[in-house]
């Protein structure tokens, strides 16, 4: 049960590091600045696009372990492959994040149907144990409880995406 959250969204009209002379170190922004709070929470969730960009490489730099979350359709899975290689340079560099712990890939948006069941296998055969099951179902009310800034389980507890 969580009993505070609070949730820092990004600003896209102007990132803190635009302001920042060229030679700044902007991937370490986001860790000196989470060094600085971090006993302050038991858990701080970053969430980022999975590119190779400033955003994406900060967080892996920043953080302590990553779970990849990947919709079971080709262009998810697609995007995991291209983002495992840079996970795996950011621990093999012992000034990025030699420390990163991979948690898994968590697939969700689950159809019941052959694509996805391609996809998930996919996943499966290119990172084995690294794939974490349940699976989480595609279900409207997770959308749904998003529109009213709560989570699916308090608001539809009894809905698919709840259960899994």
């Amino acid at each position: 049960m969580v009993r505070q959250l609070y949730r820092k969204p990004e600003s896209i009209s102007q990132p803190c590091w635009m302001e920042l002379p060229d030679d700044a170190p902007k991937e370490y922004i986001l860790k000196d600045a989470l060094e600085l709070v971090q006993d302050d929470y038991d858990y701080i969730i970053i969430d980022t696009p999975p590119s190779a960009e400033l955003v994406f490489t900060s967080a892996l730099i920043a953080c302590d372990s990553i779970l990849i979350t990947s919709q079971a359709a080709v262009f998810s899975v697609d995007g995991v492959n291209r983002i495992m290689p840079v996970i795996r340079k950011a621990q093999n560099h012992p000034r990025l994040n030699p420390n990163l712990q991979m948690l898994g890939i968590l697939v969700c948006r689950l159809e019941n149907d052959n694509e996805s069941w391609r996809c998930v296998n996919d996943l499966q055969n290119a990172y084995g144990d690294l794939v974490l099951s349940p699976f989480i179902r595609k279900c409207s009310k997770v959308c749904e409880s998003d529109r009213f800034n709560t989570f699916v389980q308090a608001y539809a507890p009894r809905c698919t995406s709840a259960n899994d």
